[in-house]
């Protein structure tokens, strides 16, 4: 992890999905960290990515769409990336930018977790923004 950065990160991979944890700032000098990550994900096939916002104190533009770019790679490979645990300044941010449309988004952990659990056992359990995620092409 580089310190210089003002983006930590903590991930993990358990049963097939990858969990990343955002601390920091999200900005133009640190996205290079998470396309990295989830760049690598995706070459070992891992397309199902939960990302931990709980301690992601701010998102500028180009944070914006690296995660964007990074939802619509893994569309692509018929995964999805959930957003979790957003506080309201960055609530407010994606729904201005109207990329809460894009995202589906859940208030735990939890409630993503269960979004890639295997079909018989998955539930609505959380807060999606939007009626659905709408579609990348």
């Amino acid at each position: 992890m580089n310190t210089d950065l003002p983006l930590h990160t903590h991930s993990e991979i358990l049963d097939g999905v990858a969990v990343l944890h955002l601390e920091g700032e999200l900005v133009s000098q640190s996205r290079f960290v998470i396309e990295r990550i989830l760049r690598e994900w995706l070459e070992l096939g891992i397309h199902q990515v939960i990302v931990g916002l709980a301690a992601l104190r701010y998102i500028d533009s180009s944070g914006l769409a690296t995660l964007l770019g990074a939802l619509h790679r893994c569309r692509r490979e018929g995964g999805d990336i959930i957003l979790v645990e957003l506080n309201p300044s960055l609530e407010a941010i994606f729904e201005i930018t109207s990329m809460a449309r894009y995202f589906r988004i859940f208030p735990t952990m939890a409630d993503a977790r269960r979004q890639f659990a295997p079909a018989d056992t998955a539930t609505d359990g959380g807060r999606q923004t939007g009626v659905a995620a709408t579609e990348l092409t």
